[in-house]
């Protein structure tokens, strides 16, 4: 995962994409499903997924989007208790790709929701919670800018406290 040192750089967008023809979206999913896979069983967290094989071709930076998708996938497991579900899904749509991942852990306040994707807001306020892993939330301001610059979009929903949350890239 990368790691933010610099909050202004995710602000100001100091990201580079390298974007190239990528001819499996699923088969990146799938393979961070696996790499990620040992802290979900450490975890006692069962990780599903659901997959749809046509879900390519695209242009975009590979290791950026993995990134997008393995700090998704951390960000769930991270969120949900021992016992509970992540399930990461990825579909071929007729002019896009979409990957979700859900899950069935704390959830997301209404009013947190619009801004888990602002690391100023996520700094200032993962102080005041203490419930809250810093590094985790950061990690959702980097996948939004990342998603960005792909040309792609990013949503978050969550039904509240410890009703799991849903991303949607």
């Amino acid at each position: 995962p990368l790691e933010v040192h610099d909050v202004s750089c995710i602000t100001a967008g100091c990201f580079n994409v390298e974007p190239k023809r990528i001819e499996s979206l699923s088969a990146i999913v799938n393979a961070e499903l696996d790499a990620i896979r040992p802290l979900a069983t450490a975890r006692r967290v069962r990780l599903e997924s659901f997959i749809d094989s046509n879900a390519g071709p695209l242009d975009g930076d590979e290791q950026r989007l993995r990134q997008v998708i393995h700090n998704l996938i951390a960000h769930a497991l991270a969120n949900t208790p021992a016992g509970g579900n992540v399930i990461a899904e990825c579909h071929g749509r007729k002019d896009h790709a979409e990957v979700v991942v859900r899950d069935n852990g704390m959830g997301i306040a209404a009013e947190t929701i619009p801004h888990v994707f602002d690391p100023l807001w996520q700094m200032h306020h993962v102080r005041a919670d203490s419930t809250r892993a810093g590094g985790v939330w950061l990690g959702l301001a980097v996948i939004h800018r990342i998603v960005e610059l792909h040309g792609g979009r990013i949503v978050a929903s969550s039904d509240g406290h410890s009703m799991g949350a849903v991303f949607t890239v």
